[in-house]
Parts: structure tokens; sequence; C-alpha cells
């Protein structure tokens, strides 16, 4: 759920797009990858999964980087509604980022070309202010 506190203005959110609810990102990681090992794991070249301590899919992140250092990496990441609020999201972009992504750099790009929703945007604004503190 978006966090209630968060005033999103008019202007970003007109660049912001809806969430995907018709085939949202964890479903399809849940379905492709099932059960396995608690915690992050790269699955394949773009695909991170994030599985709880009982070993199910909490959610995941496609990851897209140009070899041309002048494009940003593109950063898509759900998690399921039942677990969100919880770190996983947080820790999925951390693992991403100790694998030399520049994940600041995704998400800025993402805002900027409009592709990111009002739950990324909300995790983006947590996320940055966390780490200001």
């Amino acid at each position: 759920m978006l966090d209630s506190s968060l005033l999103i203005s008019d202007g970003i959110a007109g660049v912001l797009i809806p969430d995907n609810e018709e085939d949202p990102l964890w479903v399809q990681m849940r379905k492709r990858y099932g059960p396995g090992r608690p915690g992050v794991a790269r699955e394949s070249a773009v695909d991170w999964v994030i599985r709880t301590d009982s070993g199910c899919v909490a959610g995941g992140a496609r990851v897209y980087v140009d070899d041309d250092p002048e494009f940003p990496p593109s950063l898509d990441v759900g998690i399921d509604p039942r677990y969100r609020r919880r770190g996983y999201a947080s820790r999925i972009y951390e693992a991403i980022r100790a694998a030399g992504i520049d994940t600041e750099a995704g998400s800025d790009a993402s805002l900027l070309f409009g592709t990111m929703t009002r739950l990324g945007y909300a995790f983006m604004v947590g996320r940055r202010s966390k780490a200001e503190r």
C-alpha cells in the first residue's frame, strides 16, 4: 500500500505510471522461479528474486544494464502486497547495488523518463529519506 503520509505533487503525479495490476512482476517471479533458498538470488541475467525465511517468493526485480555507460540501468521491482513494508525491496536494492549496479541512477532515470509507478516513487522517497538520516 502506498504510504498515506506521502503527498505526491501534481507535477510528479503527472509523470508516474499506474502499477501493473493485470500481471504484476512479483506474480511472474513466483511462477517462474518458485520456492528456494531464503534471501536475494540473481536467477538470470536480468531477474533477481527475494524469498522469505521459509523460501517463498516475496518479490523480485528486473534489472537491465546497457553496455554504454551513458545509459543508466533500468530497474523494475515488485513485492507481493502481503510482504510490503518489511524491507524486502530494500534488501533487493542493496543486493543489486552490491553487485555494482547504480540503483539511484536507475531510479532517477525512471522518474525522468516516466516509467516509475506511484509505489516506486514512494519507495524511492522513503529509501532516500532514510539514507539522509
